[in-house]
């Protein structure tokens, strides 16, 4: 009863499947969770990732920020799922997830050196930027794409071997048909 009443709650529950994604209930969760833009935010982190000094420049990259987006599509959401008396099994598909890195660069003058190798004006300079990694969306249709290349230079090849076994019999059966001839 309480995994009916979960599943009916969180999961989508309908014989023709997928509709719309605030059919299924996680979705609605994770939409009132991060203000309907299913995107969680690990804010404020300030990890020094990288410290580094050459002749040149003394630098630093921070972590600030990392992003889980996509969040809110789930297609298919089955928890709890009792397949046994002693295992529980959790099934859930979604559209996409991203994830997101937002990054900070501090480079200045070194003083490694008592030489001024390099002179400047600045003290720091500083960027902050974004690296956006692939959607499990985009990186799925990238491995189809490349499963019907491969699928279709197979059929190629198999098609090219097929022909050259049937002029290989043909030939085969030319010459045997020769030798009978020149024999009669």
């Amino acid at each position: 009863m309480v995994q009916d009443a979960i599943s009916n709650y969180l999961g989508l529950q309908t014989e023709s499947g997928f509709t719309e994604y605030k059919d299924i209930g996680m979705n609605n969760i994770v939409n009132d969770a991060t203000d309907g833009d299913g995107i969680l935010s690990m804010g404020k982190l300030d990890l020094m990732i990288m410290n580094g000094t050459d002749k040149f420049t003394t630098h630093q990259v921070h972590l600030n920020e990392i992003k889980l987006g996509g969040l809110n599509t789930f297609t298919h959401f089955l928890p709890l799922s009792l397949s046994s008396d002693f295992t529980v099994n959790n099934e859930f598909r979604m559209d996409k997830l991203s994830i997101e890195f937002v990054m900070t660069m501090q480079i200045w003058p070194s003083k490694i050196t008592d030489i001024a190798v390099a002179q400047s004006t600045n003290d720091v300079i500083e960027e902050t930027f974004n690296v956006n990694a692939l959607e499990v969306s985009e990186l799925r249709a990238k491995r189809g794409n490349e499963r019907s290349e491969q699928r279709a230079k197979r059929a190629t090849s198999e098609a090219s071997n097929e022909r050259s076994e049937q002029r290989a019999k043909r030939a085969t059966s030319e010459a045997s048909n020769e030798r009978a001839v020149t024999a009669s």
